[in-house]
C-alpha cells in the first residue's frame, strides 16, 4: 500500500484503537484529505491573482450566471454557505478591486444585484483555467483516463446517495 498521510494516521491508530480502522474510516478520511489538498492548491493558485478562495467562489458563482453575470446577495450567501455579513465584506473587497459592481434593481430595492465587471470575468476565467490545468496534471499522474471516469461515476453515485440525507443541525 502506498504511503500517504492517511495511511500513517490509520497505522498509528490501529495499534491503540483497532476498531476505528475500517474501510469506512479509510475512505472518509481519504475523501476529506483529497478535498483539503485540492482546495489548498486552488487557494494558492487564486492567491497569485490577489484574491482569496472565498472571493474566487463569489466570482465563480457570478460567472456561472447568464450575462450580465449577476446575482442577488441573498442568492449568493445561501449558495456559498456564507453569512450575509461575510458576503458583504467579500463583495466590498471585490468591488474595491474592480472585479464586481452593484447594479440597480427595479424589482427589489432592498438588495442590489452584484455583477461581474469585465476585469472580474477575465480574472475568474484565467484563475479557473489554471486550477483545472493544475488539477488535470494531478489526475494524470495519479490515474489513467479510464480510472478517472470510473472515479467520477463512483463519487457521483456516493454524492447522489448522501445528498438525500438530512444534515444534522449544528
Amino acid at each position: 500500500m502506498t504511503k500517504n498521510k492517511i495511511n500513517a494516521i490509520l497505522a498509528a491508530r490501529d495499534s491503540h484503537w483497532p476498531d476505528s480502522v475500517t474501510p469506512v474510516s479509510r475512505l472518509m478520511m481519504s475523501i476529506l484529505r483529497c478535498g483539503h489538498l485540492l482546495q489548498n492548491g486552488a487557494a494558492r493558485l487564486v492567491a497569485d491573482h490577489a484574491i482569496s478562495f472565498t472571493e474566487f467562489e463569489v466570482l465563480a458563482a457570478l460567472r456561472s450566471q447568464p450575462a450580465p453575470h449577476a446575482l442577488q446577495p441573498t442568492e449568493m450567501y445561501s449558495a456559498l454557505l456564507i453569512s450575509s455579513g461575510g458576503l458583504t465584506k467579500v463583495v466590498n473587497a471585490l468591488q474595491t478591486k474592480g472585479l464586481v459592481t452593484r447594479l440597480t434593481s427595479n424589482k427589489d430595492r432592498r438588495g442590489k444585484p452584484v455583477a461581474l465587471t469585465s476585469a472580474g470575468k477575465a480574472l475568474i476565467e484565467q484563475a479557473l483555467a489554471e486550477i483545472l490545468a493544475h488539477d488535470g496534471q494531478l489526475l494524470a499522474t495519479a490515474m489513467t483516463e479510464k480510472e478517472s471516469r470510473q472515479l467520477i461515476i463512483l463519487i457521483e453515485k456516493f454524492l447522489n446517495a448522501i445528498d438525500t440525507f438530512k444534515e444534522p443541525a449544528l
